[in-house]
C-alpha cells in the first residue's frame, strides 16, 4: 500500500467509469456524485504517467490530479475494502 493516494478528477461520467473498470481492485476510494477516484502511488512522476497513460489514454478525460499523503481513513477505506473483496 502506498504512502500516498492520486487523487483523480475526471470531466464526465464516462470518463469515471472507463477510470474505474481499469482500476479495478486499485481504487481505494471512489465518489460517483464528484466524479473522483483515489490509488495508492508513491508519488514518483514516472509511476503517475504511467498510471495516467494507462487509465486515460486520449487525455481527454482526466480533468485534474492530485498527489495527497495517505490519511488514517484513506489507509483503514482500503483494508476494509480489501477485506470485503476477499469475502
Amino acid at each position: 500500500m502506498g504512502r500516498r493516494r492520486l487523487e483523480l478528477s475526471f470531466a464526465s461520467g464516462p470518463a469515471f467509469e472507463s477510470a474505474l473498470r481499469v482500476l479495478s481492485r486499485r481504487a481505494l476510494s471512489r465518489d460517483q456524485a464528484a466524479l473522483t477516484v483515489s490509488v495508492a502511488t508513491d508519488g514518483d512522476a514516472g509511476q503517475v504517467r504511467a498510471l495516467l497513460d494507462e487509465i486515460d489514454p486520449g487525455r481527454e478525460g482526466v480533468r485534474s490530479f492530485d498527489v495527497h499523503d495517505a490519511s488514517l481513513d484513506t489507509v483503514f477505506l482500503s483494508l476494509v475494502q480489501e477485506e470485503t473483496a476477499d469475502v
